[in-house]
Parts: C-alpha cells; structure tokens; sequence
C-alpha cells in the first residue's frame, strides 16, 4: 500500500451510546480508485462508522478516533474529527 495513493484513513474509531461501546477500533484506508464494501453482521457497525465518515451521527453518540482524514483534490489532508 503506497501512502501517497490513500484517500481516506480511518484509524481506532470507537462509537458508544450512553457508556454502551457499539463500534470498537475499527480502522482501515481506502486508496484512490479503490473500491471497497463494508461487510458484516447485522448490528455490527457499517452504518454507524460511515455516518461518523460524514459528521452525520445521532446527537446521543459519543465517538473518537485516533485519525479521520480525507486527502483532498489537492492533496492535503483534511481532518474529518473536527
């Protein structure tokens, strides 16, 4: 995996609701052109670690991450925790 070619880079994200760990240090990077799936069971946290891709999570969630960043067009990094 070539660092210059990575897009998006998630690393240690944890999600939890009142106390309740419901996602648990998932990480992984997507590179440019690169197609990907998250797979998994039902209730395993797909759908609460893209919403936290996109600032879109339920105001109840409490969430951090180690690293959530987007490479932007003009190959910057941009900071997606704040």
């Amino acid at each position: 995996m070539r660092e210059d070619l990575q897009i998006l880079q998630v690393e240690g994200l944890h999600i939890g609701f009142e106390g309740a760990p419901v996602v648990r240090g998932v990480s992984f990077t997507i590179d440019t052109a690169e197609i990907v799936a998250l797979v998994g069971e039902s209730g395993s946290g797909k759908t609460l670690s893209s919403l936290a891709l996109n600032g879109l999570l339920p105001a109840a969630a409490t969430w951090r991450a180690d690293a959530l960043a987007f490479r932007d067009a003009a190959g910057n990094w941009q900071d997606l925790r704040t």
